[in-house]
């Protein structure tokens, strides 16, 4: 089963270089949403995405 996993070819982990790169990433997440989410990108020593990791939800009460 490991000799399978190793031989797949494994997910290509984006690289952020920039806030942009950032920005790219994460837009299709953040797109028509009615509040406001915090998240944080979590990068290995490369700058490749390891994992990405929300951690605050705000939602706006309108009178």
């Amino acid at each position: 089963m490991g000799r399978r996993r190793k031989e797949q070819d494994p997910e290509e982990k984006p690289k952020i270089n920039s806030s942009k790169d950032a920005f790219d990433l994460l837009k299709g997440d953040f797109m028509d949403l009615p509040h406001e989410e915090f998240w944080v990108l979590l990068l290995n020593r490369a700058n490749r995405v390891v994992k990405k990791k929300e951690l605050a939800k705000a939602e706006f009460l309108v009178p």
